[in-house]
């Protein structure tokens, strides 16, 4: 059970009028008015614990623990809340950053395809025919050992598409055209992989 503060002060006063009275041996008048003292003082005490009026308990002295917790799990939630929403937000800006460096490479790989475009067309006008397969799109940048009629360079150089991926190049002889092809991110043609491959025809 917790100690009563007002029994404990009552009974540092007792030890205090004790004191004063074994200290002073000479007048016995001093040393019954002590006694006296202190006979008041326990009946006071006593009075005072058993009249229950007291308020100077420590048991009366309680720590809101109930509030604190819930002020701690409220903190908490507020702070998983804050977290998951900065997170998601994290990812929403990635994947928009993510979108949009895909959207500006399909951009870079339409320029590239019009680009070649271009060669090729003027290289069909010098040659009276698109490159064949086996010179492919090299052809653009070299003369090749039969080329009479080439008058290149067409391009300085053959780029790759904006995932670091070579150009693909399919001639059709017989009907004079072609299908130039970016894989896309994958890198691997739609037949084998995503549909993802950007195409050029003349």
């Amino acid at each position: 059970m917790i100690p009563d503060i007002g029994v404990m002060i009552g009974l540092y006063i007792v030890t205090k009028m004790i004191s004063f009275a074994t200290k002073d041996k000479e007048s016995i008048f001093v040393r019954i008015f002590a006694i006296i003292t202190i006979i008041v003082a326990v009946i006071c005490v006593a009075d005072l614990f058993l009249s229950g009026t007291h308020s100077w308990k420590l048991s009366n002295i309680k720590l809101p623990l109930t509030d604190l917790s819930s002020k701690v799990n409220s903190d908490l939630e507020t702070l998983r809340i804050r977290t998951a929403r900065a997170e998601q937000a994290k990812i929403h800006a990635e994947i928009e950053a993510g979108f949009q460096a895909y959207q500006a490479n399909i951009q870079t790989a339409q320029d590239q395809l019009s680009f070649f475009k271009e060669a090729l067309d003027v290289y069909r006008i010098d040659n009276k025919q698109y490159p064949k397969n086996r010179d492919g799109l090299g052809v653009l940048v070299k003369k090749p050992k039969n080329g009479e009629l080439w008058d290149g360079p067409y391009i300085k150089k053959i780029p790759k598409d904006p995932w670091g991926h070579d150009y693909i190049y399919f001639s059709f002889d017989e009907s004079n055209t072609y299908t130039l092809i970016s894989c896309g991110p994958d890198g691997i043609v739609d037949q084998y992989g995503i549909k993802d491959d950007i195409i050029s025809n003349p």
